[in-house]
């Protein structure tokens, strides 16, 4: 077996390196580009509408319209988006600010998952495997949701500030 010469290892590893912090740095600002847009779209009138339409049959969120009115609860929305992403965005400089970020991010996800669940008509009968009706972002939430765990241990990606 062939042994590799230690400079060539060397500079193996800082190429890895170097991959790994532009892989960490597109992960974190890519979600946090998605999520920042998310919460602008809420200050829209056709985002509003949108909303409205799924989470008024949510046990989660249809409370939220006896006390706002349609505008003013995707309003909230936003603000709480755009917050989340400045929270996962400080990761590098506040690692521990970006966990608050990062579960706000897994718990909106989720909830907007859910209304695949409680929104009715979204089943599509007929189709063996449902259809996710007028749900496109249901899958690609899934996987914000997942990348955004990804940045729940501030020390993950301590190794790649090295």
């Amino acid at each position: 077996m062939e042994h590799m010469p230690a400079g060539l290892r060397v500079k193996g590893k800082a190429v890895v390196r170097s991959i790994d912090k532009i892989s960490a740095f597109v992960l974190r600002y890519g979600l946090v580009l998605v999520v920042f847009w998310i919460g602008c779209l809420k200050f829209t009138a056709y985002e509003s509408k949108g909303v409205f339409n799924h989470a008024s049959h949510s046990p989660l969120l249809a409370w939220a319209y006896h006390i706002l009115d349609v505008r003013n609860f995707s309003r909230g929305l936003g603000v709480v988006e755009i917050a989340t992403a400045l929270l996962i965005a400080a990761g590098p400089v506040w690692p521990k600010l970006s966990i608050v970020g990062s579960l706000a991010g897994i718990g909106m996800f989720l909830t907007t998952l859910s209304f695949v669940i409680t929104t009715p008509g979204v089943w599509q009968a007929g189709y063996g495997f449902p259809a996710l009706s007028g749900f496109p972002w249901a899958v690609p939430d899934q996987g914000c949701s997942a990348v955004g765990s990804g940045y729940l241990d501030p020390g993950r990606f301590s190794e790649i500030r090295r």
